[in-house]
């Protein structure tokens, strides 16, 4: 070792070591001799002086201090760079005899990283988190633990927590990948864990079984009715009571009489109201009192559905207002023909006498069928299920002999000639119903 300069040093650095609690070392420096003093950190040259950057600094200095017994600048033996950590100090860089760098502690000291004798690492474990779950630290690591209640780890990422709330998901509720059933025009929910179906807005169940959907949607059966403003309309689904009530809010309510049977499977789908089931050798049927409103002359329209049942007989009565003992009997009705039992009539009486517009169709039994029939005062139409079946010219007013008889439905109003089969969502119009309309009617009725 080159000992002038060893010697020029030390003189250089002499003031350093006058402060209690230094120490000075000699380490190999190339050819020459480099000193490493603990509390003097700056070397200037080999030649040069040592400065004490930190003057109030004693042997428990750290981040900064100067170096420890043993510990060097750049690239020496055993020892730091960027200031190596005093004995019980810490500093970013390598460590001195008993000193820490960044990564590593001395003894007793801490540093960025991991925890040397006594030391510890970047405040544990504590800045780590999971979404709905706690956070475990073992070892300087940190772990996902326990989801939190109602919480699952559905994806198995800890990046991403437990990220599934099974009281609520419908693709995992209850457990991890428990799907809520679907169907189609339904809406799936799941509900403190607990999956539940129902139609989609507007949509309707008409089998009751949401298994396989929801069937119908639009407007009820009742509303598309009340929307073109009947002046009588009677749902006849009725099962207890004395009367038939009128849907229309006029107050012309049917009275039933013994005979009749109640409670009977109505014609609508997706409609749980009843039908009103007659047979003709029970002599029941149903009336309402004759009244002004329900007697329109110059336009009219009589809509009903109905189902013929048993064994057919000529002139059956489906629905008839008012009564004459003579041509032309009436002022309108719907009927079985006296000739072809199972052709109805439409039969209107215009001018005190009778006109009859036929069906063009064969009707058959235990079928429900939806019937308008309409006059606007040039012409007489027969719809049946929407279409239209048949039509005629006709002129005139329509005849009411105001008597005694109003409005009869499933027989004539002495009574007589008595309708077997059933009458379901009766209603009248003091107008014409359009082609539009009438089938708008039968859609709302069928799927």
């Amino acid at each position: 070792m080159n000992q002038p300069r060893t010697r020029n040093t030390m003189a250089a650095a002499q003031s350093c070591f006058q402060r209690p609690g230094r120490a000075i070392r000699l380490i190999p420096w190339g050819a020459s001799c480099a000193l490493v003093m603990l509390g003097c950190t700056t070397l200037l040259g080999v030649d040069g002086e040592y400065r004490d950057q930190n003057p109030d600094a004693g042997l428990d200095a750290s981040s900064g201090g100067g170096a420890g017994a043993g510990g060097a600048s750049q690239g020496g033996q055993g020892g730091s760079a960027q200031g190596g950590a005093g004995q019980g100090g810490g500093a970013q860089g390598g460590a001195g005899q008993g000193g820490s760098a960044q990564g590593g502690a001395g003894q007793g000291g801490g540093a960025q990283g991991g925890a040397g004798q006594g030391g510890s690492g970047q405040a544990g474990c504590g800045g780590c988190s999971f979404p709905h779950a706690s956070a475990d630290c073992s070892g300087g690591q940190c772990t996902m633990g326990a989801c939190d209640p109602g919480y699952a780890d559905c994806d198995a990422q800890p990046s991403t927590g437990c990220e599934i709330d099974l009281t609520s998901d419908v693709m995992h509720c209850g457990k991890c990948t428990l799907a809520c059933q679907s169907a189609p025009n339904t809406t799936s929910t799941c509900s403190s864990s607990t999956c539940s179906l129902a139609c989609s807005n507007g949509w309707k169940d008409c089998n009751a079984n949401l298994a396989d959907g929801c069937e119908k949607s639009g407007a009820s059966y009742k509303d598309v009715v009340l929307s073109d403003g009947p002046i009588g309309y009677w749902r006849l689904g009725e099962t207890t009571g004395t009367t038939s009530a009128d849907a229309s809010g006029h107050g012309h309510d049917l009275t039933f009489h013994s005979g009749v049977n109640r409670g009977l499977s109505g014609a609508l789908s997706c409609d749980a109201d009843m039908a009103a089931g007659f047979v003709s050798t029970a002599k029941g049927w149903l009336e309402a009192a004759p009244a002004t409103a329900l007697e329109p002359a110059s336009a009219l329209s009589i809509e009903l559905w109905f189902l013929q049942t048993g064994t057919l007989s000529a002139n059956e009565k489906v629905i008839y207002y008012s009564y004459y003992n003579a041509d032309p009997w009436g002022s309108w009705g719907f009927q079985r023909s006296g000739s072809t039992q199972n052709v109805f009539v439409f039969e209107l009486n215009l001018g005190n006498k009778a006109k009859w517009l036929n069906s063009t169709s064969v009707l058959a039994k235990d079928t429900w069928y939806h019937v308008v029939l309409t006059y606007d005062g040039a012409l007489m139409a027969l719809y049946l299920n929407g279409a239209l079946n048949a039509s005629m010219a006709a002129t005139g007013t329509i005849g009411y002999n105001h008597s005694a008889y109003g409005l009869a439905v499933g027989a004539w109003a002495l009574p007589t000639s008595y309708f077997t089969g059933s009458v379901d969502e009766l209603a009248i119009y003091d107008k014409a119903l359009s082609a539009t309309r009438v089938s708008a009617h039968y859609a709302a009725g069928k799927l």
